[in-house]
């Protein structure tokens, strides 16, 4: 699935990054994702955003849902109402990641 995919070296090291962190059943936050890849934790929102439509079109499932605020332990605002659509569950989404990289290692 993965050579279905046009990623920035940057996008493709999140996306080993949030694989990774499905496949351990946690969650990583902003800031982490953010220094692990050079992206300011203001800015990584924005660039999950881009990343999630590209792994949208490859079937992937929400791996946005893993990035969390350092405090309040939640992805951000526009992760769980994307642009004015319906809340999303960020539980149910998360555990849909879990079990799709539990079948898919």
């Amino acid at each position: 699935m993965d050579s279905e995919l046009f990623l920035s070296t940057a996008q493709r090291t999140a996306l080993e990054i949030l694989e990774e962190t499905a496949r351990n059943r946690t969650t990583i936050t902003y800031g982490e994702l953010g220094a692990a890849i050079n992206v300011i934790p203001v800015r990584v929102g924005k660039f999950l955003f881009e990343l999630q439509q590209e792994l949208n079109r490859a079937g992937y499932p929400p791996l946005n849902h893993l990035v969390v605020n350092k405090k309040s332990n939640i992805p951000g605002y526009n992760v769980n109402a994307p642009h004015g659509h319906k809340p999303i569950d960020t539980l149910k989404a998360r555990e849909e990641v879990y079990q799709y990289f539990a079948k898919n290692p």
